[in-house]
């Protein structure tokens, strides 16, 4: 049996122990999954003769061919309930509402399933319960992004903190941290703290968090504050907007961009 259980980006991240209720097969309290009140009325299969299976023959051209098959009547068990239970008609299951507590591992991503054993659908007449499998659905953040075991997060820079630099106050899955962004900061730069991402499934350690520098660019400016900017513009001169010494790693993410 499946079920479906949608988990919070912290609680895929650190891992949660969750209560699943849903409505499944569950044994029959009335006669606890016997299938009747009365064990004097469980009698031999007439059928079958208690073997759980019925041979037939068929006649051909070529002979004779037995087959065997389940007993119908019986549903291959070789027993029959003269008095069934009043509650589940003899089956030994009704249709109920259960609860099964789940321990969700940290690191699980959306879409994996989680394979609980004998905790699903309850067995014909005391028979072994089914598997439950629980299938996880991870709900958007409204900070983060999640790739892989990393996690994505984008900052806005006004042109000014971006030139001349800033500190800000960076969220993470642990708690605000300060990040400095030095002067000459551009778009499309990222930075990363390492170990502030997911963890790994089964594993040691755990992602980074990436942060992705937006700048943004003033609109609707009146005619001083464009003046101001023209004049900073001829002020500034054109060696201040030069390319900057680019390490390896932001040279790769450069070209898989571009």
């Amino acid at each position: 049996m499946a079920v479906e259980v949608e988990l919070t980006l912290e609680e895929a991240a650190f891992g949660v122990e969750k209560e699943i209720t849903f409505k499944a097969q569950g044994t029959c309290e009335t006669c606890e999954g016997v299938g009747t009140t009365d064990p004097a009325s469980i009698k031999s299969c007439p059928d079958c003769g208690g073997q759980g299976r019925v041979r037939t023959v068929r006649r051909t051209i070529l002979g004779q061919f037995m087959q065997t098959a389940p007993c119908v009547r019986c549903r291959a068990t070789g027993k029959v309930i003269e008095s069934p239970c009043e509650a589940c008609h003899g089956d030994g299951r009704v249709f109920m509402e259960r609860a099964v507590t789940v321990q969700i591992p940290a690191g699980i991503d959306a879409g994996q399933r989680i394979r609980v054993s004998g905790r699903g659908g309850a067995g014909e007449r005391s028979a072994r319960a089914g598997d439950l499998y629980v299938r996880v659905r991870v709900a958007e953040h409204d900070l983060f992004e999640r790739r892989g075991d990393d996690i994505l997060f984008g900052v806005d820079l006004t042109m000014v903190q971006a030139a001349v630099g800033t500190t800000m106050t960076i969220p993470t899955l642990d708690g605000d941290e300060e990040m400095e962004f030095p002067a000459g900061t551009q778009p499309g730069d990222v930075k990363v703290l390492r170990g502030k991402g997911i963890q790994h499934l089964n594993g040691h350690g755990r992602g980074d968090q990436e942060i992705h520098v937006r700048v943004l660019v003033p609109h609707g400016l009146d005619e001083q504050q464009r003046r101001l900017l023209q004049e900073f513009d001829e002020a500034c001169g054109a060696e201040h907007y030069g390319d900057r010494e680019e390490g390896v790693l932001q040279k790769l993410r450069n070209w898989l961009s571009g």
